[in-house]
């Protein structure tokens, strides 16, 4: 199962590892698999992303980088380094630090009426105007 997640640049669910590796005739429970996706998030190998409540997609890519989520098709995109920058967080709790930061954007496809009209803005306009729309640092 590793070679299916480790070192390979992809977005993937346990029922999709699950459903290649019982295509390559192997039998594994899809429990053993979430437990095995579990293991290699906690010590790092894969990022474990939560989307949509309680759902899991998993990133092979464990570098600190953050998320395009196409609703309609279910998919994960990586967003391109550089292109959203979070720059402040909230004060954390006591006792607590932030481990890492990550923003998960969810889009939805224009309908046809839209899109003739309005075209995706190009990421340099999605930058500027989330920049824009975050609180200004107070002195």
């Amino acid at each position: 199962m590793a070679h299916r997640v480790i070192g390979i640049d992809r977005h993937f669910s346990a029922e999709e590892i699950h459903r290649e590796i019982g295509e390559d005739g192997h039998r594994l429970s899809v429990g053993t698999v979430y437990n095995a996706l579990r293991q290699f998030a906690r010590v790092g190998l894969i990022r474990e992303l939560a989307i949509e409540g309680m759902r899991s997609v998993y990133d092979s890519n464990t570098t600190g980088h953050h998320h395009f989520h196409l609703v309609e098709e279910d998919t994960i995109i990586d967003i391109p380094p550089g292109t959203l920058i979070v720059s402040e967080v909230p004060e954390v709790p006591e006792g607590h630090e932030i481990s890492r930061v990550e923003v998960i954007v969810r889009l939805k496809r224009l309908d046809d009426a839209q899109e003739g009209a309005e075209r995706r803005r190009p990421l340099a306009t999605f930058r500027r105007s989330l920049q824009r729309d975050l609180p200004k640092p107070t002195s």
